[in-house]
């Protein structure tokens, strides 16, 4: 199938995800993504091989995590994926392990057709339907997401990347971007969006998170 569900490593000690899904797209499965499905983040974006899942078969052992086999596009860290209009923007869980309080956000299910995969959970009031994807545009590979609400009570906040370099404010209601924001790897990240609510910003929060903060749609 076109995913794995399971703890997910991107290198030794360093987990991507405790409760991932591991989910390879495009129709040559080149291109993965990783959400949490505690924090319904989507914790890391890479190209190339899939996961290394270690010699297994000739070591009578427990098996160890599966890892990300290259170097993730981006990541986020352990950190909730979004954060509802009532909620405070900190982490609510005391030990940062295990599920968000289900009124902050809560996974509810994954459909599959074919090579695509469309997760299902909640934020706050509003249900949500997201798909993950990858296009390639002028020879650059773009990881996309597609967001549908099928309810919505107000604003909801996405958390997009962590460890942003400098300060970003920007509009990207309507069809906008690309916005260019670095990374404290050296690397740079680039958002557009298209048909998004009205009032749809971009902004770094003062600990280096990067949050794309959704007007409330129609």
């Amino acid at each position: 199938g076109p995913f794995w569900s399971g703890t997910v490593m991107l290198g030794k000690d360093r987990p991507a995800a405790m409760k991932g899904l591991a989910i390879s797209l495009g129709a040559d499965k080149r291109n993965h993504v990783i959400y949490d499905l505690d924090t319904l983040r989507m914790a890391a974006a890479w190209s190339g091989d899939f996961l290394e899942f270690g010699n297994t078969l000739t070591k009578i052992e427990w098996p160890p995590p599966p890892s990300v086999k290259g170097e993730p596009a981006f990541s986020l860290g352990n950190l909730p994926g979004w954060i509802a209009s009532h909620a405070d923007a900190s982490d609510p869980r005391t030990t940062h392990q295990g599920p968000l309080p289900k009124d902050w956000a809560h996974h509810e299910g994954v459909y599959v057709h074919g090579d695509h995969v469309v997760l299902k959970y909640s934020v706050g009031q509003a249900v949500v339907l997201e798909a993950p994807g990858v296009e390639v545009i002028e020879g650059q590979t773009v990881f996309t997401r597609t967001f549908e609400f099928q309810k919505a009570a107000g604003p909801v906040t996405v958390v997009l990347a962590d460890n942003v370099q400098g300060s970003v404010n920007s509009s990207l209601e309507g069809a906008q971007g690309p916005v260019s924001v670095a990374l404290a790897n050296g690397k740079s990240l680039s958002i557009a969006g298209q048909d998004l609510p009205k009032g749809t910003t971009l902004q770094t929060a003062g600990d280096g998170r990067l949050l794309l903060k959704l007007g409330k749609p129609a």
